[in-house]
């Protein structure tokens, strides 16, 4: 779980998710599982699938794209 409020050296991403009340990765996971979930075949399909409910869903995180699909990649078993 995230810190209430995000310490001033905390990770962007952790301060993006904060302000879009997201407690933690798993959450963030949970919250995009249903878009991504088809996509989960390969690496590249995971990417295109996690940027585009990104911009749909969360557009704020974003920038973040690189990072979160690292996180689902893991979540999902597609590491490289």
């Amino acid at each position: 779980m995230l810190a209430p409020v995000p310490p001033p050296g905390a990770p962007p991403l952790e301060k993006a998710m904060r302000a879009e009340n997201i407690d933690s990765n798993y959450e963030l996971i949970r919250r995009l599982e249903p878009y991504v979930r088809p996509a989960a075949t390969t690496s590249e399909a995971l990417a295109a699938a996690t940027r585009s409910a990104l911009a749909a869903q969360l557009p704020e995180l974003l920038p973040h794209a690189p990072e979160i699909i690292g996180y689902l990649r893991r979540y999902f078993g597609l590491e490289n």
